[in-house]
C-alpha cells in the first residue's frame, strides 16, 4: 500500500491523540508487518517461501467436509425392529441376538452413493402392495452411513472449497506446511481499539489535505467506491457497491480503518 508524502506528519500527530484517549495503542508511519495465513484445517499450500504475492494471491486452498444430516427411515417407512440371530457369544456359550430394522431391504441406494434433495432412497409397502411409504433424501450429498441398529441413513452434504488470500502485498518467508504461509511486507500501522466486519481491503483515499478537516458527504463521488475513507462530519458515510453514500450513525467519530 502506498504510503502518503504527508503521513509522517499525520502519524506523528495521532500518536500524541492515541496516547491522550486509549493508551497503549500503535501508530507508526513504516514497520515490518508479518502476517500468518492459515487454512482452519489442512489443506495444499499454493505459494513457496520467497514468492512475491500481492493482496488477493491465493496462498493456500482446501475442501471443508459438508454438514451431516441425519434422515430417520425407520420412522419414514412405519418399521418394527426385528430380533436376529448373530452368532454364540463365547463366554457364555449362549446364542446373541441383536436388534435390526434391517434397512438393505428398503433402500434403492447405499453407502458411498450420491443423492439428490428429495430423491426417493428408500420404500416400504404394506396390504399386499397397495400402501406405500417412500423415503426422501434431506439434502444434496453423498449417504455416508446406513445405521440398522438405529434405523437412521446419515447424509454428507458436498463439500464446499476454501481460500486463503495473502491479504497484503509482500514476500513469503515462511511456508506453513498443509497450513498456510506468513507473509511480510512494509507498511503503515495504525491500532485501532476495535473492528467491525471481516476482512477487507482498499486504497486510500486521500479526500482533505489536512488530518483535522472533516470530510463531508459533498466529497464522497462514485470514484470512492472501494477506498478506505477516515472521518465524516455528524454521522459515518459507508460507500455501496455502485458508489452511492449510505447513513449509518456511529457512537464514536474515533473508529479504527484498518
Amino acid at each position: 500500500m502506498p504510503i502518503p508524502t504527508n503521513f509522517a506528519s499525520y502519524a506523528e500527530v495521532r500518536t500524541v491523540s492515541s496516547q491522550a484517549y486509549t493508551p497503549g495503542l500503535k501508530v507508526k508511519s513504516i514497520d515490518t508487518i508479518r502476517k500468518t495465513r492459515r487454512l482452519p484445517v489442512e489443506g495444499e499450500v499454493l505459494v513457496r517461501k520467497g514468492d512475491k504475492v500481492q493482496a488477493d494471491t491465493i496462498v493456500a486452498k482446501t475442501r471443508i467436509p459438508g454438514s451431516i444430516h441425519v434422515l430417520n427411515m425407520a420412522d419414514e417407512l412405519k418399521l418394527i425392529p426385528q430380533e436376529r440371530y448373530s452368532g454364540v457369544d463365547e463366554t457364555t456359550g449362549l446364542g446373541q441376538y441383536r436388534v435390526t430394522f434391517g434397512l438393505e431391504k428398503y433402500m434403492n441406494k447405499k453407502e458411498g452413493d450420491m443423492v439428490q434433495k428429495d430423491e426417493i432412497i428408500g420404500m416400504s409397502s404394506s396390504f399386499f402392495g397397495l400402501s406405500k411409504k417412500f423415503a426422501k433424501s434431506l439434502v444434496d450429498g453423498t449417504i455416508e452411513r446406513v445405521s440398522d441398529f438405529s434405523g437412521q441413513v446419515f447424509i454428507r452434504e458436498p463439500p464446499t472449497s476454501l481460500e486463503v488470500d495473502a491479504y497484503v502485498s509482500g514476500e513469503v518467508v515462511e511456508i506453513l506446511p498443509q497450513e498456510g504461509a506468513v507473509i511480510e511486507t512494509e507498511a503503515a500501522f495504525i491500532q485501532g481499539i476495535f473492528g467491525i466486519g471481516g476482512e477487507t481491503r482498499g486504497k486510500l483515499a486521500m479526500a482533505v489535505d489536512s488530518f483535522d478537516k472533516v470530510l463531508e458527504e459533498v466529497q464522497v463521488g462514485a470514484d470512492c467506491t472501494g477506498k478506505i475513507g477516515r472521518r465524516f462530519s455528524s454521522d459515518t458515510r459507508c460507500l455501496t457497491k455502485d458508489g452511492s453514500a449510505r447513513r449509518q450513525r456511529c457512537h464514536s467519530r474515533r473508529d479504527k480503518k484498518q
